[in-house]
């Protein structure tokens, strides 16, 4: 079972997301961040429910980690 949400509602984003592919991306992460990218930290992957809807499983952005 996955754990709770750390939130107390769901809102729908305010802003548009883009996916970028890269074979590395732990490599592409070390180039931008080098060159003053802002992150938030957070890792994770998308999985695909039985219906097809794409979820994120993900840590928290840094700062706020229980």
């Amino acid at each position: 079972m996955l754990p709770r949400s750390h939130h107390e509602t769901i809102m729908p984003l305010s802003y548009s997301v883009f996916f970028f592919e890269t074979s590395d991306v732990e490599q592409a992460f070390e180039e931008l961040t080098a060159k003053g990218i802002r992150t938030d930290g957070m890792r994770g992957c998308h999985v695909f429910d039985p219906e097809g809807s794409m979820l994120l499983i993900c840590t928290p952005p840094v700062g706020e980690q229980n």
